[in-house]
């Protein structure tokens, strides 16, 4: 029986995005190319194989090693979970670096003047609302890519994000992106696009289907070059985001509410910031640029 095979099916069945899923096996597969069938290592073994890896790769086959074990041992594959005893060497974690409001401001005053310029371009007019959805709703890229149109709800003012680590939760609009939200619905009524997606491409040979995840990455990198901010990353707008909302007065509880993280701890580590006064997250997400 092909175990992994088996544990990657689980995986999509429990609703984990494409990419986390890929990300999964495709640790494991590494892990296997370097020690054997990953249920035989021993807690020593994997411990010094893990700790010679970059952080970002550590974190990730680890990850990957101790579901996929959980998954062996509920199935009746072992008669124990491994890997408990993993250690790891001390590695101080790096803090996510940021977009400060100025060059956010600035990239949104080009986009801004791209989209007078040209309207009613659809191409540019769809690049600076999916810039400023990724940045004001602080989405991954993964769940920007697959919003669809009966995502949002117009009575209360919200997107509904499938694709997310910590399971569907509901993220607030600004009234300025509710509004370019439904400008753009209105043009690509016009325009004869019927994929339910929010985003799609618009070129000859795939139009109607939904921007790929690396497309989107490409769109927002020369977004960004051509707005002089080059030495900034796509997901760069996530992380600047909560900043900037802690900035504007929101506790961290509720910026780990919107990010969908489901551990506080995690936004604890990226955003080290004493607590703020309790702000309703609609007046922070205003005070956006």
């Amino acid at each position: 029986m092909n175990l992994i095979g088996v544990f990657e099916n689980t995986l999509k069945s429990e609703g984990l995005s494409k990419n986390t899923v890929n990300s999964y096996i495709s640790s494991l597969k590494n892990v296997e190319l370097a020690l054997g069938d990953v249920l035989k290592v021993s807690d020593d073994d994997m411990s010094v194989y893990l700790n010679s890896l970059q952080e970002s790769a550590k974190r990730a086959r680890s990850t990957a090693v101790k579901r996929y074990s959980d998954f062996a041992y509920r199935s009746e594959c072992i008669d124990k979970r491994l890997f408990d005893g993993i250690t790891f060497k001390n590695a101080k974690q790096k803090q996510p670096e940021f977009i400060s409001k100025e060059d956010i401001e600035l990239l949104f005053r080009v986009l801004d003047n791209d989209v007078k310029n040209t309207f009613p371009n659809l191409e540019v007019f769809r690049n600076r609302l999916m810039i400023y959805l990724q940045y004001s709703c602080a989405l991954r890229v993964g769940e920007l890519v697959d919003i669809k149109e009966n995502d949002i709800n117009w009575n209360d003012n919200t997107i509904k994000i499938l694709n997310s680590k910590s399971g569907p939760r509901f993220v607030p609009m600004k009234n300025k992106l509710s509004e370019m939200l439904s400008q753009w619905l209105r043009m690509k009524k016009t325009a004869n696009i019927k994929a339910p997606y929010i985003f799609v491409s618009l070129g000859k040979n795939h139009k109607n289907k939904k921007l790929s995840y690396g497309g989107v990455r490409v769109i927002v990198k020369r977004c960004l070059v051509e707005a002089g901010l080059g030495k900034y990353t796509p997901h760069q707008l996530r992380h600047s985001c909560a900043n900037h909302l802690l900035d504007n007065g929101l506790e961290i509880s509720q910026i780990s509410k919107l990010f969908g993280h489901s551990i506080l701890e995690t936004a604890n580590t990226y955003y080290a910031r004493t607590n703020r006064d309790d702000n309703a997250i609609n007046n922070a997400l205003e005070a956006l640029a």
